[in-house]
């Protein structure tokens, strides 16, 4: 059960018309989206357990202007849609926006610590945990130094992907699947904004 966590923010997960594309179908030929084959309503259910605070799904275009006391997770995609919708540069709204699905850690990395982003998930690491949940590798969220030391997440030091404000986090001691870290992370990342 989510404890109250109303007063702290909101976790916001702003969908793109490419979660509802078809991907798949089941064996009755029901259509499976994008978002069901990623098991995307199962991550955020979990990682809002770890943070205490229920993920809300919405449209990008019905994304709020005033972003204070919000954390959005989406893909680059939305990111930009977002802004443009705003009249503002990506740059200027990343701050607020947890970034899923990136390259690679050793490019993408870069790229969040120029514009300043809450943080990341590799669509690699999200595509392994997609794949087999109960299975997948802990750890792999990719975010602020600082945060990661408030929450206790452990990550080696000097590490190719490491850059002078971010890190890739292996692991925390009471979160050990990457939506649990993922929620341990941003409710430590909306206390500190």
């Amino acid at each position: 059960m989510i404890e109250d966590g109303a007063g702290l923010g909101r976790i916001l997960f702003a969908l793109t018309d490419s979660w509802a594309a078809v991907v798949d179908e089941h064996d009755d030929g029901t259509p499976i989206t994008r978002r069901e084959y990623a098991k995307l309503d199962a991550f955020a259910a979990e990682a809002g357990e770890a943070a205490k605070i229920p993920v809300e799904f919405i449209d990008v275009a019905e994304v709020p202007a005033d972003l204070t006391g919000v954390v959005l997770i989406a893909e680059e995609e939305a990111l930009h849609e977002l802004a443009e919708r705003l009249g503002r540069t990506p740059e200027s709204l990343a701050g607020r926006v947890f970034l899923l699905n990136t390259e690679r850690i050793s490019r993408s990395g870069r790229h969040v610590e120029a514009i300043g982003a809450a943080g990341t998930i590799t669509s690699l690491t999200f595509g392994v945990w997609s794949s087999d949940p109960e299975d997948a590798p802990e750890g792999n969220v990719f975010g602020r130094k600082d945060i990661a030391a408030a929450i206790g997440a452990s990550w080696t030091p000097g590490q190719f992907e490491e850059t002078e404000h971010y890190c890739a986090m292996e692991h925390q001691p009471d979160h050990d699947t990457l939506p649990g870290l993922l929620g341990a992370y941003l409710r430590a990342y909306l206390e500190a904004s």
